[in-house]
């Protein structure tokens, strides 16, 4: 009989990862729905694009699982590049627009998740005591 490996940190990263990912798009679909917003795209266009960026994101958050060290690089990219987009255009992020409890909860999800998962994925691993 075999026993039960502990998961590895790339495996408790992606579950996070997922996770996040899944409530990001269940608040964004909310949001877009009870936030009236002459600026919006259709639902179509909306939930099409989400759905498209959702299933890259679950492409990247597969092969991570699956312990691939290009896709933990371009997820620690793809942070940075958010987080500054965010910074750079910080009069839009922090807008009063966009600082609903809705959206301010679905950020902290996203960024959340990232951090906890990038944190995950590198940390160096500590010897093991036989």
């Amino acid at each position: 009989m075999e026993t039960a490996q502990p998961p590895t940190n790339d495996t408790l990263a992606s579950n996070l990862l997922f996770g996040s990912l899944a409530l990001t798009v269940t608040l964004a679909l909310i949001r877009h729905h009870l936030v009236p917003a002459g600026n919006q795209a259709s639902d179509a266009l909306f939930t099409g694009g989400l759905a498209v960026v959702a299933l890259l994101y679950s492409g990247l958050f597969y092969a991570i699982r699956r312990g691939h060290y290009w896709a933990k690089v371009m997820l620690l990219m793809l942070f940075v590049l958010a987080l500054l987009g965010s910074l750079i255009s910080y009069r839009t992020t922090f807008s009063a627009k966009n600082m609903d409890p809705l959206n301010v909860v679905s950020t902290l999800v996203h960024y959340g998740g990232r951090v906890g998962a990038l944190f995950l994925l590198f940390k160096k691993p500590r010897p093991q005591l036989n």
